[in-house]
């Protein structure tokens, strides 16, 4: 049956009053209060995002350029592409640059950097006369210099020279043709190289003879053209650097390896155990008195250098000063010699007086 509406009213209000006398916490009805505290959720939030975006900001504005290359050539290599450039190619050109200004040679002597290599252009007659495989004295000297300053201050990868001639024959029985020649030019110039400590394994010598001219030889008519000629009779020597930084990488990579290795060999192995502190300080300790000996011993080699030097320099001194006193001696038994050597002259009888002449004989008179 149907309640009726009053009494159906009735209930439910006693029913709300009932709800909202118990606090709030039943009913579904109960409203909703406000914390004025969860503004601090999103400020916190946006104050964590602009500490990660600054020191983004100054990571990136400490940039460390060998690691930058080494991460640049990966990823070109990693899509296919090539970066040619080699910081140790661009240092050789600059020194070699700046040895060549000092002599007559820049002008004959072209200097390239191409694919991460140097390539020394010698042209004409600079090295060799014509006909020979011996270098010329003054040329030998500047190649000297370049060949020091390049194992002193460089890697070497690899170093290649190649021997060019014209298309004028040669007959000797020493070059019976311009491949002999060139060869042994070629030959020549590698033999500095390996006389100077480069590795012989790293060196290769070419002789081409006539067969890669730079420009024609002749002109249409078989005329020979000399100034091409010139241009042709060359010697090139190739030098390859290496590349330090695909070194580094490679380093990386296996200290990376060995790092992992020796994790797994620490997981596999369970009765190794890290070492403690005081053996660590001890390790320490011990490489740090190896290296006080040495320097000690470096200290006692430069004080016995400096004590040899020291000495060599009071003997120079005392042979100059033993020198000057021989010069001195000797011009004073000069001057005596020549003072003796006078008085016997007017000490002998019928000498000529001081600054005259001889007294002249009186001719007798021919009889008639």
């Amino acid at each position: 049956m149907a309640e009726p509406a009053g009494e159906s009213q009735g209930h439910k209000k006693k029913k709300k009053h009932k709800d909202s006398g118990d606090g709030g916490h039943g009913g579904s009805d109960a409203p909703m209060v406000h914390d004025e505290s969860n503004w601090l959720v999103s400020y916190a939030d946006m104050m964590t995002l602009l500490f990660g975006f600054f020191v983004l900001m100054f990571a990136f504005s400490r940039i460390d350029q060998t690691k930058f290359t080494i991460v640049r050539k990966e990823l070109a290599k990693h899509f296919g592409g090539k970066v040619k450039d080699n910081p140790a190619a661009k240092k050789a050109k600059d020194e070699i640059e700046r040895i060549l200004e000092g002599t007559g040679l820049k002008s004959t002597v072209a200097l390239i950097e191409k694919d991460g290599e140097i390539e020394l252009r010698f042209q004409g007659n600079v090295l060799f006369k014509s006909g020979t495989a011996e270098v010329l004295p003054a040329s030998l000297d500047v190649l000297g210099r370049m060949i020091n300053v390049i194992r002193e201050r460089l890697t070497v990868d690899h170093i290649t020279v190649e021997g060019h001639t014209d298309d004028e024959p040669i007959y000797s029985t020493q070059f019976p043709s311009n491949w002999e020649l060139s060869a042994a030019r070629a030959s020549r110039v590698v033999r500095e190289f390996e006389e100077a400590g480069f590795a012989s394994a790293d060196l290769k010598a070419e002789g081409f003879g006539s067969s890669r001219p730079i420009q024609p030889n002749r002109d249409a008519t078989g005329k020979p053209m000399p100034q091409n000629q010139e241009m042709n009779r060359r010697v090139l020597v190739r030098i390859g650097f290496v590349d330090k930084l695909q070194d580094a990488v490679k380093a990386l990579q296996d200290q990376q390896f060995d790092m992992m290795d020796d994790r797994k060999d620490l997981d596999v192995d369970t009765g190794q155990k890290p070492p403690t502190f005081d053996e660590i300080q001890g390790q320490q300790m011990d490489s740090a008195r190896q290296r006080l000996s040495l320097a000690r011993e470096r200290l006692k080699d430069a004080e016995k250098k400096i004590q040899q030097v020291d000495r060599l320099e009071d003997v120079e001194k005392q042979a100059s000063t033993i020198e000057k006193q021989a010069r001195e001696a000797e011009i004073k038994a000069y001057k005596l010699e020549k003072e003796l050597q006078k008085k016997v002259r007017d000490s002998k009888p019928g000498a000529p007086p001081k600054g005259g002449d001889a007294p002249r004989r009186k001719r007798k008179p021919r009889g008639k």
